[in-house]
């Protein structure tokens, strides 16, 4: 990324930051399976412990985005990963940082010889569908082991 912002894995310092700011926004039944708004700095260490990759996009030194690829969150099949948790900062959306650490993370994926990305949205989550779409992500049929209620899954070959 240019313009001063860069993405990185997370340090400590951006836990208590990162819960602080994904709370205020109230969407976090948007990009997990929490019905709640809080988000616990204890929850945020357990995505970013079971996550495969976990990415911060950076403003000068502060967190405004944030993203896990993980096969720990649903039960995928061989050869699949899932990016979850993608959220940008309130004053940082239409800025296509979302779309740049999505990309980021397919790269890693597909670094790493994945077969298949996916992501699931929640259907009130029409920013996230837009941005999965415009990426050339298909929706496809949540069934079988990928059956997790109230979610759109979308994939991308790699």
């Amino acid at each position: 990324m240019d313009n001063g912002y860069s993405i990185s894995d997370p340090v400590r310092e951006d836990i208590p930051v990162l819960a602080e700011w994904i709370s205020t926004t109230n969407e976090l039944p948007l990009i997990s399976d929490r019905t709640d708004s809080a988000l616990s700095e204890e929850l945020l260490r357990e995505w970013i412990s079971t996550a495969r990759h976990t990415a911060v996009v950076r403003a000068s030194r502060l967190p405004i985005a944030f993203a896990t690829l993980t096969a720990a969150e649903a039960r995928l099949s061989p050869g699949e990963i899932e990016v979850c948790h993608l959220i940008v900062h309130p004053k940082f959306r239409r800025q296509y940082k979302g779309t740049n650490l999505l990309l980021e993370m397919t790269q890693l994926a597909r670094c790493e010889r994945f077969k298949r990305i996916l992501g699931r949205v929640v259907p009130k989550n029409l920013i996230g569908m837009a941005i999965l779409q415009s990426v050339r992500w298909r929706r496809v049929p949540s069934s079988g082991a990928r059956e997790i209620s109230g979610c759109d899954w979308y994939e991308k070959a790699l």
